[in-house]
């Protein structure tokens, strides 16, 4: 996959050509060496801008005790110092070619040095590097010449760039113990190619060159080559010295793609050639080592690689599994860091009293041990597959799961849940018995090891078959995992999940259409799954983003334009897509951005009509009114600790006496150190419907100022200094102290006009604190109460 595959050689210049024969780069050729005989070792060396450790790279390799080698040295448009060095070092060694290019990359370097060389052996140095002895390319050339091998290499010694110290990794990939032939098919690692020297003929023969990529070039050649010798020699000794930490790489377009391109052809190949070892190898590398860096860089050309990669381990899977029988329903399971209840989950699947289930567990990128989990359970239960990918959020890991279903029915099984053993044996027999597209059943709300009850459809509607479209009326919003949905309804429907990224929302579109495209659905009036809601790390407990439950609704609506039965569908899909807008703007949506949220839904009803055309029910178009339309938002802080919890229940409830009802009010509880019961407390504490409270933990702030508490102040006496910078989305704030009683409307306070100040406050009663002012020198109408502030935060 090299760009790089002939060459014409001219006195003064290298003609460079890509893969269709047309000329693509020139190189000049500054200084030809004089050698008079075939050398042994080629070392190619590709240079730019290292001129701090090129003299150090160059020493290690004139000095090698192996004389009769080639130094070919390839500078790629260098703007420092380099190309000079070389020429200082080419003048007093004959054996040093230097060949002078516009900078084209390290890849297209190295592949120069390679057309050029003459070598017996290939070696490779970068020039920020150094050979670790004089003896590295005599011992890996002898090693190769006597053992008849076509690639032979040592072990990896690390230079710490920071520490000034050399320390070799505690690895048995980089470290060899022994001295001996190995074959790749058990070594398979890709790290590190520059402690091997490489069989020229071999390299040409088998057109083995670098990728132009401007990351990750090394690996593939290694890969390509490693796998072309088969066998390979290993020395103990420490062959080569890379340097570290000294490079800092900035995570542009470009970049990203060639590493995702690097990644891609890597795992294509692997795949190709059974290297399974490596192919798992490389998928974790990217996972942990990449994927965080480069996860959230969006253009569409980005997103087209991320998809050939989660399709390319999808493809790997499939063949794997193949051989497995026809299941009656496949279980998926989307895993991400849930290690602390995956083993109870897995534990009721597998326990299951119903033989024909595939149980597809997909893991997003989990940086816990979930992986490790599934692991042991899939070398214990021969129905489990595993698919491993990089982390792409909720509704691509359930397409993964959905693309490699090999059955009949589809269920779904979130991994902080579990089920009674005979969930699927019940579900299939009533769902086969009817020819049902999909069947649901009622559930458990499980928290704190206590499971209620859940049913989820009027008393009459059990147990009966309805329709999509002729009984739209009579069905509602259920949890997916209730059910079993039939895999040719879904495929015929084109009923996918939608892949926005991590977990907000996307099962609402698959249950809108499961339920209103299906032309027998039922409600089974038993119970057996547990729906688990102590889980604070589940995404019913995290603010959404302002925009997926838009991105959502719009997936339903594309989806069910496709279908015949929309325009019987339509009034009942607009229903329910306000009723979940108003759901999320009270329950899911940051009060920070509201201000958003009301923007979008404002311009989604002009679109949709909604004020002007009787389309859905009154009272749910006052609502969205309310919501779109309020006069105000009121941004309210308290500070409060657990010892000020009931003081600060006292201040709510007399805030919620006085407010004015056209206004919303948005209470933001900052805290550093509260109770869960504490903070139950406040929730469960009565007030009005137009006032929302959020916590915010302001912890990592305090840490990251180096704020402290003595006798006299409290850590909480700084929140009011660090709320502008947290509530930077509002114009202003009111900061009040948790032990006030409000006794009227804090809209008049907040609709002050600060004339360009940047606070606004109470002036303190004087006789109170009148010895205090006096010790002050102050004026008395200079002297207020700092509980009860209005801060400007555009201008502060």
């Amino acid at each position: 996959m090299s760009d790089f595959l002939s060459m014409t050689l001219s006195e003064n210049q290298i003609i460079v050509k890509n893969a269709e024969g047309d000329p693509d780069t020139k190189a000049t050729i500054l200084i030809k060496n004089k050698i008079d005989y075939i050398p042994k070792v080629s070392v190619i060396i590709p240079v730019y801008n290292t001129e701090k450790y090129l003299r150090e790279c160059l020493d290690s390799v004139i000095n090698q005790s192996l004389k009769e080698i080639e130094i070919i040295c390839v500078d790629d448009g260098s703007t420092d110092n380099s190309l000079e060095i070389l020429k200082e070092y080419a003048a007093k060694d004959n054996r040093i070619f230097v060949v002078s290019r516009i900078n084209c990359g390290v890849g297209y370097s190295r592949n120069e040095g390679i057309q050029k060389a003459k070598g017996e052996f290939l070696a490779f140095i970068d020039p920020d590097d150094y050979y670790p002895d004089n003896n590295v390319i005599l011992i890996l050339y002898q090693k190769a010449i006597l053992n008849n091998v076509l690639i032979c290499g040592g072990s990896l010694l690390i230079y710490d760039e920071n520490k000034k110290e050399c320390y070799q990794k505690d690895n048995n990939k980089d470290l060899f113990k022994y001295d001996g032939i190995m074959d790749y098919s058990d070594y398979q690692f890709d790290y590190g190619f520059q402690r091997f020297i490489y069989s020229r003929k071999m390299v040409l023969k088998n057109n083995i060159f670098f990728p132009n990529y401007k990351r990750y070039q090394d690996p593939i050649f290694m890969i390509k080559a490693m796998d072309c010798a088969k066998k390979i020699y290993v020395v103990k000794s420490h062959t080569y010295t890379y340097r570290m930490e000294h490079k800092t790489v900035t995570w542009d377009n470009s970049r990203v793609i060639d590493i995702l391109n690097a990644f891609l052809e890597i795992l294509d190949y692997t795949n190709k050639n059974n290297l399974n070892k490596l192919y798992d190898l490389s998928l974790m590398r990217l996972k942990k080592e990449y994927w965080g860096k480069i996860k959230n860089v969006d253009n569409d050309d980005i997103n087209l690689v991320k998809q050939k990669l989660v399709e390319l381990s999808l493809k790997r899977y499939c063949k794997i599994y193949t051989n497995l029988e026809k299941a009656k329903v496949s279980i998926i399971i989307p895993i991400f860091n849930v290690s602390k209840y995956l083993q109870e989950c897995l534990n009721s699947i597998t326990s299951q009293t119903f033989d024909y289930i595939e149980i597809i567990c997909v893991n997003d990128g989990s940086s816990d041990n979930s992986l490790d989990i599934l692991n042991d359970f899939a070398n214990r239960h021969r129905n489990i597959k595993i698919i491993d990918k990089i982390n792409t959020g909720y509704g691509n890991s359930m397409n993964c799961g959905l693309r490699v279903a090999n059955s009949e029915y589809i269920g779904i099984v979130e991994p902080d849940d579990f089920i009674a053993l005979d969930m699927y044996k019940r579900l299939y027999k009533v769902a086969k018995e009817n020819d049902l597209d999909v069947l649901k059943s009622n559930y458990y709300i499980y928290k704190n090891n206590v499971s209620t009850l859940n049913k989820v459809i009027n008393d009459n509607c059990y147990n009966k078959i309805f329709n999509g479209v002729n009984d739209k009326d009579k069905l509602g919003f259920v949890i997916n995992p209730t059910g079993i949905f039939k895999k040719v309804f879904l495929d015929s429907n084109y009923i996918t999940f939608n892949e926005t990224p991590g977990a907000s929302h996307q099962d609402i579109g698959f249950d809108y259409c499961t339920t209103y495209l299906a032309d027998k659905i039922m409600y089974l009036d038993e119970a057996f799954y547990y729906y688990r809601q102590d889980n604070e790390e589940a995404s019913m407990f995290k603010k959404s983003c302002v925009y997926t439950i838009f991105l959502e609704q719009q997936h339903v609506f594309n989806i069910m334009k496709k279908n015949s039965k929309f325009q019987y569908l339509y009034n009942i899909l607009l229903l329910r897509k306000y009723n979940s807008y108003i759901y999320f703007y009270k329950n899911r949506i940051s009060l920070k951005d509201r201000g958003i949220f009301r923007k979008l839904l404002k311009d989604e009803c002009m679109q949709d009509k909604i004020f002007s055309v009787d389309l859905i029910d009154i009272k749910v178009v006052e609502q969205i009114k309310n919501i779109v339309f309020s006069k105000n938002y009121i941004p309210v802080i308290f500070a409060t600790n657990d010892y000020y919890v009931d003081y600060l229940r006292v201040a709510l409830k007399s805030l919620s006496n006085t407010v004015n009802n056209n206004d919303e009010y948005h209470i933001f509880i900052f805290y550093s150190n509260l109770k869960k019961d504490s903070m139950d407390k406040i929730f469960n504490t009565k007030i009005k419907d137009n006032i929302y409270i959020e916590f915010i933990d302001v912890f990592n702030y305090i840490q990251q100022y180096n704020l402290y508490s003595t006798n006299h102040f409290s850590i909480e006496m700084y929140y009011r200094i660090l709320a502008p910078e947290i509530l930077k989305s509002y114009e202003k704030i009111i900061y009040l102290d948790c032990d006030i009683l409000i006794k009227g409307d804090i809209s008049e306070f907040y609709n002050i006009d600060l004339e360009g100040n940047i606070l606004g406050a109470i002036i303190n009663p004087v006789d109170k604190y009148e010895k205090k002012i006096k010790q002050l020198n102050m004026n008395k109408n200079e002297y207020i109460n700092s509980g009860v502030l209005l801060i400007d935060t555009k201008n502060l």
